[in-house]
């Protein structure tokens, strides 16, 4: 039987263990006491704050550290047994044990009061506990503050109310009282006793109300009593322990009162009034979290006030629980097991990492059986979690409780391992909350055991449930991995049976292996058989080749190479895809250019080539190597040994299908996990089986026909350098990396939009004026400035390789036309290799002294205006271009010349810089345009005229075309002569036309003026004046513009926007109204009516359905208007609409 010894307290009471030896004698110094310690210290000593809150778990020794201190600063503990705490720390931490010192030596000792859990409210528990004290301490001045005004009021009622003090002796009596028992009572600060006097005091005084000091301001009686106090060198040390009980029962209606007292207390003992008052309160957990049961408003008083208070925070401490349980646990060993059995495994899982070598060996290889190293290394961290009162690491390694040290050694006589410690913390797990990370942890393991059925190895199966239930519980993935091998340690399995266990849970869906970080964890499956569903879908949706090498490229963990020291020396990103392929697709050039398209613009790629013909692996190497010769861009690598990876790029195929079906997913709420579960595992699965080539172990690279040795992703980046520096010889440097890459943000654009335009219209600027240090300010420095583009120079640069891309470009455009695509690919391909963003700025800034003579063309159509915005468009789509370079020709001077004089008051100032044959389009269509259109659209002008208009108009599409047409029909006679006389005929044929279109008005209705003509109309019958339209508008016009106005109201459209065939349909017009005067008119057709000198003719018409309904909604309207409106005003109403609509 083993002999039980007490080493340590399993749980402190501070009030009841205040001033025991023992606590002194075992107290172990820990690293989380340590800046609670500190300052607590510093308060008493007047170097800090003096309100403090400490923060742990049970069991952490919050209530130890707070009754350590306790008894040293009210000098309660003897020189010796403060000699040997002082000793514990000076190895530990020097400053604690200077600050102990110096607290052990001033003259002020400090009142420890007491106060624990829940005992009612604040106010009155704290100062019934300090009245308590003070009286416990013969410092008798606390009675004249509550204690003295009770015995008052009774002495009065003695000595003048007989009659109220002889009712008071009855309720006493009543009560079981006799004066001088209640008055001792009373004199011991009894709550019970003061709150009974409080209740009678009305009935007594006809219902007057008690005030007494009890219920008065709570600092103002502290300043009294530490007055008092501090006059005697002494002060006050408030300890609250178990405050989180006190907050849990706290009611909202007290909350903002307790919260007041609170904040008042922690204020009052950080002033110079409260120097001799400490205040430290002991929870579990932070303020705010006991105030979320509270609303919004209560919870942020929560928070303000633990703002005034230091907060301290302390755990569990492994190193110091090894320590006493090695000391607990020395009568269970008795040479039980081999020093060196866990030695081995101790080093490779490193579960210590706080203890050192000789710690290790002495602790835990020697001292710690029964204890297993594991079930070591998870106490400490669990029961910061989870511990509770009665539930801590040291009451477990006394507890005859199931799972307790103590009940399972004297059942089992073996070692305690990780599922026992389950067992003893299971109940703990249970009170957790199910929305808590616990709870919810807890709940999935219940739920993970039910799937468990009886089997010969349930029991070990539920052993490696609890285990992993304990990781998740309390996080420790981090600190270590349950894997194959922790897991074979903490159970003493072969490996071989440990995976036995593993695979039969995993089979069940209870667990799961995390791939990515190499360890089993819990995880709740669906009930779908999600193979059989892989193996029917594949039946439906077979993968074509190329398929699967896409899905196997978007799986890989690296998908790019770098170039790292090709791109530091070039400041530049150039970099090389990865890109999966079959050998059976490169046996096929179009299957391989298929491949490649979308890969046309990328500065290399790294191919993986996979054997999926019947050739060897030397056969592929052979075959590689000859195809590779003329790819210059692309470096090949095969793996030397058959890689089998086609089944489960199929399987991940399917899983991505089954993931994104809504219905399939939805027969189980863990259907989606577990396929995401799968997913990443299958992925795993795929990136491991390509590590031959990835860990650059068992595989070959090829390039250009030749082997290359490539043994690390460091060597594969400075081979691609080399091949990039060959490739891309003569890339300018551009230091900017926000603009040199493929794809910019939309500020980089529009300012490199600002760059561009101010480069195009240096011509008429003559500088280049970028105010500030924005992006458009860098693109011009790294770009233009950097590499010496200088507008004013010959040649542009002196930069080598821009001058050598410059003639390149030179030679194609002297050729008189092309493609601008061909432009854009000598900047953007090898071996210049220019990013996108950049080749517009360096394609308007190298041709800059050609810039005026380039035109461009849109699928056929002249661009006229071409600034930065439409560069990028080009850029963009230079398929869509066409360019001609065109130098000035010196024949096209004396009408370039004439053109600006003649033509003066159409030239636009930025019209001086564009090309001549641009220029004198421009500016002749804005004269054609600010013709009247009438003049624009006849063809009854002279044939020079005519033509003269003609090439107007066909040099907006071609303006070269158009210059050489005007050129040539000017050429045999005075140019100046011919253009002025055209100019003349053009700007005179509308009056022209006005006069030509009088006379036949005049002569179709044989009058010789106006007048005449107006004559005639007035002469006319009211019907014809009321019908005919000819008579009607002549009736209408000024003599002014008696013209315009009859050609406008006849045929509907202002003369000077005619055309010729408007000319003839007016002709017509007139000449059909002027017939329709010669017949008869039937009046019994119109409806006469005479309004003052004019008259309205309506012809007689039956009305539609559609009319009638329109007749019906107006008569309603106006027998509705007639109750509101008078009469005469809407006779007047309709008659205005009559003749407005007889007028239109």
């Amino acid at each position: 039987m083993i002999k039980e010894k007490v080493f340590f307290q399993p749980s402190i009471n501070i009030r009841f263990d205040y001033g025991r030896q023992i606590l002194y004698e075992r107290y172990l110094p820990t690293p989380s006491h340590a800046d609670a310690l500190k300052g607590l210290l510093k308060g008493f000593l007047g170097e800090g704050t003096r309100a403090h809150i400490i923060v742990g778990p049970y069991g952490s020794g919050k209530s130890l550290v707070g009754t350590i201190l306790a008894g040293i600063v009210s000098k309660n503990v003897s020189n010796e047994l403060f000699q040997q705490v002082l000793k514990k720390f000076q190895s530990v931490d020097d400053q604690i044990h200077s600050l102990l010192l110096d607290v052990k030596q001033t003259n002020k000792t400090f009142i420890p009061v007491f106060l624990n859990g829940n005992e009612g409210n604040f106010r009155r528990s704290l100062l019934s506990a300090l009245y308590n004290t003070l009286r416990e301490q013969d410092l008798n001045f606390s009675e004249p503050i509550i204690v003295a005004d009770i015995l008052r009021i009774v002495d009065t009622w003695k000595d003048k109310y007989e009659s109220t003090y002889n009712q008071f002796i009855v309720l006493l009596e009543e009560m079981k009282w006799t004066v001088d028992t209640w008055r001792k009572d009373i004199e011991k600060v009894n709550v019970s006793a003061i709150e009974w006097f409080k209740k009678i005091y009305p009935v007594l005084t006809s219902g007057s109300h008690l005030s007494i000091n009890f219920d008065k301001d709570i600092i103002n009686q502290l300043k009294y009593i530490l007055s008092e106090l501090r006059a005697k060198n002494l002060g006050l040390f408030i300890i609250y322990d178990e405050f989180g009980r006190f907050l849990q029962t706290l009611p909202p209606t007290e909350v903002h009162e307790t919260m007041q007292e609170l904040q008042d207390l922690a204020e009052f003992s950080n002033s110079d009034q409260g120097n001799n008052l400490n205040m430290l309160l002991i929870t579990h957990r932070n303020l705010g979290q006991y105030a979320l049961r509270y609303n919004e408003e209560l919870q942020k008083e929560f928070q303000r006030i633990e703002k005034r208070y230091n907060t301290y925070y302390t755990k569990a401490d492994p190193s110091t629980f090894i320590r006493l349980s090695s000391l607990l646990t020395q009568d269970y060993r008795n040479d039980k097991i081999k020093v060196d059995d866990f030695v081995q495994e101790l080093r490779y899982f490193n579960l210590f990492p706080d203890l050192n070598v000789f710690e290790i060996d002495s602790l835990v290889i020697k001292k710690s059986y029964p204890l297993h190293p594991v079930s070591l290394f998870v106490l400490p961290q669990l029961a910061n979690l989870v511990a509770q009162n009665e539930r801590t690491l040291f009451t477990f390694l006394e507890s005859d409780e199931r799972g307790g040290l103590k009940s399972y050694y004297e059942r089992k006589k073996d070692w305690y391992r990780i599922d026992s410690v389950f067992d003893y913390f299971e109940p703990s797990f249970g009170e957790f909350e199910l929305d808590s990370l616990t709870g919810q942890a807890y709940s999935l393991y219940h739920r993970l055991q039910k799937r468990l059925p009886e089997s010969p190895t349930y029991s070990d199966q539920l052993k490696v449930l609890k285990l992993l239930a304990i990781w998740n519980i309390s996080g420790l993935y981090p600190q270590q991995d349950p894997n194959e091998e922790f897991i074979s340690f903490a159970f003493a399995w072969e490996i071989s049976w440990t995976r036995l266990i593993l695979e039969q849970l995993h089979s069940k869906k209870v667990i799961r292996f995390n791939s990515a970080f190499d360890y089993w964890e819990l995880f709740e499956g669906s009930s779908v058989d999600i193979e059989a569903s892989i193996d029917e879908r594949l039946q439906s949706h077979p993968l074509k080749k190329r398929q699967r090498m896409d899905l196997l490229r978007s799986v890989l963990i690296h998908k790019y190479v770098l170039p790292k020291q090709y791109n530091d020396e070039k400041s530049i990103t150039r970099f090389a895809p990865v890109v999966p392929i079959y050998q059976s697709e490169l046996n096929d050039e179009g299957s391989f250019q298929s491949v490649f398209a979308d890969y046309d613009n990328v500065d290399a790629a790294i191919v993986y080539v996979f054997n999926d013909t019947d050739t060897d692996n030397e056969s592929l190497r052979k075959f590689i190597k000859e195809w590779s010769v003329k790819k210059e861009k692309i470096l090949f690598v095969t793996a030397n040994e058959g890689i089998s990876i086609d089944r489960d790029i199929e399987r991940l195929a399917m899983l991505h299908l089954m993931r994104d079906d809504k219905y399939f997913i939805s027969q189980d709420k863990y259907l989606l996990d577990e396929i995401e579960t799968i997913i990443s595992h299958t992925i795993f699965k795929l990136n491991q089986a390509l590590e031959p080539i990835t860990k650059f172990q068992h595989c070959s690279w090829i390039y250009k026909g030749e082997h290359h040795t490539v043994k690390s992703g460091m060597a594969l980046s400075q081979f691609l350098s080399d091949v990039m520096e060959k490739i891309y010889s003569d890339t300018p440097e551009i230091r900017n990396e926000a603009f040199n890459r493929n794809t910019i943000t939309k500020v980089q654009r529009k300012a490199a939009i600002q760059v561009l335009d101010k480069i195009i219209q240096i011509h008429k600027t003559k500088n280049i004026e970028i105010q500030g240090y924005g992006p458009d300010y860098l693109i011009f420095a790294t770009v233009i400035k950097n590499n010496r583009i200088n507008f004013d120079h010959p040649e542009i640069t002196d930069n080598e390789s821009l001058k050598k891309l410059r003639n390149e470009l030179l030679d194609i455009i002297e050729q008189g036309s092309g493609k601008v695509s061909d432009l854009i690919k000598i900047i953007s391909n090898p071996p210049y290799g220019v990013r996108k963003p950049v080749v517009p700025i360096l394609f308007a800034a190298l041709l800059h002294h050609e810039w005026n003579y380039l035109m461009f063309y849109h699928n056929g159509m002249f661009n006229a205006k071409v600034d930065g915005d439409l560069l990028y468009y080009v850029v963009d789509n230079p398929e869509q271009y066409t360019f001609k370079y065109l130098p000035f020709n010196s024949k096209y001077n004396g009408l370039l010349q004439i053109i600006k004089g003649l033509f003066e008051d159409f030239i636009q100032i930025e019209d001086d810089y564009l090309h001549p044959a641009v220029f004198v389009n421009q500016v002749l269509l804005r004269w054609l345009r600010s013709l009247p259109r009438i003049t624009q659209n006849t063809g009854q002008l002279s044939e020079l005229a005519n033509q003269i208009k003609e090439c107007i108009r066909q040099g907006e599409v071609q303006p070269e075309t158009s210059i050489e047409r005007i050129h040539q029909l000017c050429k045999s006679i005075n140019k100046m002569e011919v253009l002025s006389s055209v100019r003349s005929e053009c700007e005179d044929y509308n009056e022209t036309h006005k006069n030509h279109i009088g006379k036949c008005i005049l002569q179709a209705a044989n009058a010789l003026s106006f007048d005449e003509l107006k004559g005639w109309a007035e002469k006319q019958e009211a019907i014809v004046k009321a019908s005919n339209p000819f008579v009607q508008s002549i009736l209408t016009a000024q003599v002014s513009n008696w013209v315009d106005h009859l050609c406008e109201k006849v045929v509907g459209v202002k003369r000077e926007n005619w055309s010729d065939t408007t000319d003839q349909l007016f002709i017509s017009q007139v000449n059909t109204y002027l017939e329709n005067l010669k017949s008869e008119i039937n009046v019994a057709s119109y409806i006469e009516i005479k309004v003052g000198n004019s008259s309205i003719a309506i012809p007689k018409v039956s009305l539609s359905e559609k009319s009638q309904a329109i007749f019906n909604s107006t008569r309603a309207n106006m027998v509705q208007m007639k109750r509101k409106v008078p009469k005469a005003e809407i006779q007047i109403l309709l008659l205005e609409l009559l003749k407005e609509i007889s007028e239109d």
